[in-house]
């Protein structure tokens, strides 16, 4: 007969094997969940380095997406199995296990999210392909998608966030962050793609402004030809384009929003149409533009539309080409044409070829017009893969080369959340440089910006120091390269404002050497800063920037600038172009003028 000692020594020797086998297949599970975790994020930051849109949503990367998913479920699968219920139910270690599997679980919810829109989005791509719908139908099947999987996102549990270890509550953070990014951008995706497929929709009639790159003001070529856009069921079409001075204002000129009057009324921008960009609060120009248009007595629209050389381009890039008048033009040589070329053959007070100028800037005009009914065709021709027409446009957007206005308020949030309202924030900088030489010679300017911060316990004193080189070549005609004796310019001489526009909490913005700013105060949600500058051809001018930030303010938003070619931004060693760049983040400064500044610049979104 077995003696209830030996019993009991024998039961707790097996617990105490069984104990053991437990905490070693729970050390094991571990490091494989935190393998598989760490294999999960690595992929998975390498995967949002090098997206593709198009080849996410033509299921390109599913098989990546895929593996990448396993991961992260395999970590929480361990990590929220059995084998950790009792270390679970612990009040400390049991929360950083959970805390654990959450988060996996969270990076496996992400890419089921995206799993789901290539799932879902295929069938009608493949439609979009074929002719059987048009991009305004797909656009309508893509909404209700985004929209469903905002709800998603926004029901994904990141799991406790109380006294977490370090590494823990550090992953938890940068996941909260990215959470919110993830939410905000379905949300704002769903919102735009309804609003496109909306203004597609039409009946709509808009304003339609032709941009001219080669003669910059802020955010925006100067506006300087004007016609109509109408859209109804997916058909687009193009109405006269005529030059802004054929249309004249009667007197006096309209009411402009108080910033705008108070910085730059001087040049009287409720009267001349050429002069609506010198803000670069896209917003504000539009709705001086309906109201001059309203003055001249036309018939109410819709809104505004802003397209520049630049996004016509990036529609042929797409289509492949465009035939005016017998003419091929491919993207690059349509932008050559757009940016430089159409000015070439015109001189002014001479005649060319038995023309006079204002008859050759007719015909030129009636050419653009030519173009961009062309270019508007190909968008709805049923022989184009509308999804590339979209994306090439996307990118344009993202450097302000397309911006649009409506006056109907759900049609206007529908373009801040695409952004292509053109509309600063309270965080925004952007430099400009206002063309004052009446020249055509801004394709030849270079523009670099460094940027540095020197930090203190209570203010943030932000340099920005700006140099513009004039690279304007020999054997240009006067329209372009300019020869304003009056104004002490030779040839090639450019004449400007240069601008920056700082986040609205910036305090004591100035230039170095500058008492007599050509501008300077609050511009909308931000403030602007501007100084006179001629910059001789073949030579390169500085001006430094100041302004200083309340120490609790960590990043700044850079805008683009929609120049050609883009402005070269700098921090501490990083470059980056303005239609790339996202926000210039400094939220680790030093007080330590011995010691390098931690800045970083992030991708826009």
């Amino acid at each position: 007969m077995v003696e209830p000692k030996s019993i009991r020594r024998w039961i707790g020797t097996s617990l105490l094997v069984l104990f053991v086998v437990w905490l070693g297949y729970v050390a094991w599970s571990g490091l494989q969940a935190k393998s598989s975790a760490e294999a999960g994020r690595d992929r998975l930051e390498l995967l949002v380095e090098d997206v593709d849109p198009e080849a996410v949503l033509r299921g390109k990367l599913d098989r990546d997406f895929a593996q990448t998913r396993s991961d992260f479920d395999d970590a929480a699968g361990r990590l929220g199995g059995v084998a950790y219920w009792p270390i679970r139910r612990l009040p400390w270690v049991g929360r950083q296990t959970q805390s654990a599997a959450a988060l996996s679980a969270a990076g496996r919810d992400v890419l089921d999210i995206a799993l789901v829109l290539t799932a879902q989005s295929r069938p009608m791509l493949e439609d979009l392909d074929a002719g059987s719908i048009d991009e305004r139908e797909a656009l309508h099947t893509l909404g209700p998608i985004l929209r469903n999987l905002h709800g998603r996102a926004v029901d994904i549990d990141l799991g406790p966030s109380e006294a977490l270890l370090g590494p823990l509550a550090s992953a938890r953070t940068e996941l909260v962050e990215r959470h919110s990014e993830l939410v905000d951008a379905l949300d704002r995706s769903a919102d735009a793609t309804g609003g496109v497929a909306d203004f597609l929709d039409g009946p709509g009639t808009y304003l339609l402004f032709a941009a001219n790159n080669a003669q910059m003001q802020s955010g925006a070529g100067k506006l300087l030809s004007i016609g109509t856009l109408h859209l109804n069921n997916g058909d687009v079409s193009v109405g006269p384009v005529r030059s802004v001075a054929t249309l004249e204002l009667p007197s006096p000129a309209v009411e402009l929003e108080a910033d705008f009057a108070a910085r730059w009324g001087w040049l009287e921008p409720g009267a001349v149409w050429a002069n609506l960009g010198l803000t670069p609060r896209f917003d504000v120009t539009a709705a001086t533009a309906l109201d001059m248009w309203d003055a001249i007595g036309n018939d109410p629209v819709d809104g505004v539309v802003i397209v520049d050389p630049v996004a016509l381009s990036a529609v042929i890039r797409a289509t492949g080409g465009i035939v005016v008048d017998g003419e091929n033009f491919s993207a690059d040589s349509l932008l050559l044409e757009l940016l430089h070329d159409q000015y070439y053959d015109i001189r002014e007070e001479e005649v060319v070829e038995g023309l006079e100028f204002e008859a050759n800037q007719t015909i030129r005009r009636d050419r653009l017009a030519a173009i961009a009914a062309a270019v508007m065709a190909t968008i709805t021709s049923p022989e184009v893969e509308q999804l590339s027409v979209l994306l090439e446009l996307a990118e344009a957007a993202r450097g302000r080369h397309i911006m649009l206005y409506s006056v109907d308020p759900t049609q206007q949030r529908a373009w801040q959340a695409a952004e292509l309202s053109g509309e600063l924030r309270p965080n925004s900088m952007m430099l400009s440089l206002v063309n004052r030489s009446a020249t055509k010679s801004d394709v030849f300017l270079e523009l670099n910006a460094d940027v540095q911060v020197e930090a203190s316990p209570t203010a943030t004193e932000v340099v920005v120091t700006v140099t513009v080189t004039n690279n304007v070549p020999l054997g240009e005609p006067p329209y372009i390269a300019g020869s304003r004796p009056e104004l002490g310019l030779d040839y090639g001489d450019y004449l400007g404002v240069l601008a920056l526009n700082v986040p609205g909490q910036a305090t004591n913005g100035r230039v170095d050497g500058d008492d007599h700013l050509a501008v300077v105060g609050g511009d909308g949600p931000t403030r602007v800063i501007g100084s006179w500058v001629t910059i001789r051809r073949g030579e390169s001018l500085s001006r430094v920037f100041r302004f200083e930030l309340p120490a609790q303010v960590s990043d700044i938003r850079v805008e683009p600038s929609a120049r050609v070619p883009v402005v070269w931004w700098q921090a501490h060693g990083e470059s980056a172009a303005d239609g790339e760049v996202g926000e210039l983040l400094f939220d680790d400064l030093l007080f330590d003028d011995s010691l390098p500044n931690n800045i970083t610049w992030s991708a826009r979104g």
